[in-house]
This record gives C-alpha cells, structure tokens and sequence, in this order.
C-alpha cells in the first residue's frame, strides 16, 4: 500500500445538503472519465469547498504510510474549519484517523 515514490495525498471537500454531486461512490470503481468528471463538478461548484493535504516521502518513512495517510487527511480536513465546522466525515476508504474515532470504516 502507499506509493513507490513522493507523496500521499489526501483531499476534503465539503459538500452542502442538497447538492448531489454525480457519481459519487467508491473511488477506485469510477472510470477515468467519471472520476474527471466529478473532479469538475466539485471544483465548478460555488458551494462546494475543497482542500487538500500532500505528506512528503521522507515524512511517510519516518510515521510508515498509514500514518502519513491519516496525518494528511486530518490536515485536508483541518483545512476548511476556518470556513466551516464539520459534524460529520466521509471517508472513501476502509480506514479512519484515530483522531476521528480509529478503526476500520463500515462498508458502503
């Protein structure tokens, strides 16, 4: 798991109730062209508020990779808290941060 080389990146966006943002599921089952195009539409949107964090390679060998990957979604996350304060996170992916409650995340 992780990368061969560079960093690991981790995105947050906040997502207003009631705009639907097509697409949307399990990352790693999208095609390239629907993962383009709902890359598109979460940046277009003018409600739609997106960060995103990179872990250096020398940062992933000293925490292993699993850490940097949490390290960076928390700082993707921690990057919208100025504009918003989130209730609740999705995570695409079986993991979460200790931070946000650990363990592995329900299927679905």
């Amino acid at each position: 798991r992780g990368p061969l080389a560079g960093p690991v990146v981790a995105a947050a966006c906040h997502i207003p109730p009631g705009v639907h943002v097509p697409n949307i599921k399990d990352s790693k089952v999208l095609s390239a062209k629907k993962r383009e195009e709902a890359f598109a539409f979460l940046m277009d949107h003018e409600q739609v508020k997106c960060a995103w964090c990179a872990v250096d390679n020398n940062r992933i060998d000293a925490i292993n990779i699993l850490q940097a990957t949490f390290e960076a979604m928390e700082q993707a996350v921690e990057k919208l808290k100025p504009e918003l304060s989130p209730d609740m996170v999705l995570v695409d992916g079986h993991m979460v941060p200790p931070a946000w409650g650990g363990g592995p995340s329900p299927p679905g």
